[in-house]
């Protein structure tokens, strides 16, 4: 019984026709944020957070809780982000 169990719970369900019933992600529904393209050189990723930063920012008119929503992080954190990367003036 235990071992049926668990071939139960370890089985996908497929329906007549050979397809999972089990639906597939949507990307297109997703969430996106535009990451910014870079060349071959290498960055770091402080130079890579501190560009998204400056690029919500400009997005966002220098409104930071709405640049902290795009960035899907808290502003508490937007705020030291900016304290950090000298980013107070933009």
């Amino acid at each position: 019984m235990v071992v049926n169990a668990n071939e139960r719970a370890t089985t996908l369900p497929i329906k007549d026709d050979g397809h999972s019933i089990i639906p597939k992600s949507n990307i297109a529904d997703a969430d996106v944020i535009d990451a910014p393209e870079y060349e071959e050189e290498t960055l770091s990723l402080q130079d890579v957070e501190k560009d998204m930063i400056i690029k919500a920012l400009e997005r966002h008119n220098g409104k930071r809780k709405n640049a902290a929503q795009d960035l899907k992080i808290s502003e508490r954190t937007l705020y030291r982000k900016i304290k950090e990367y000298n980013l107070e003036n933009l």
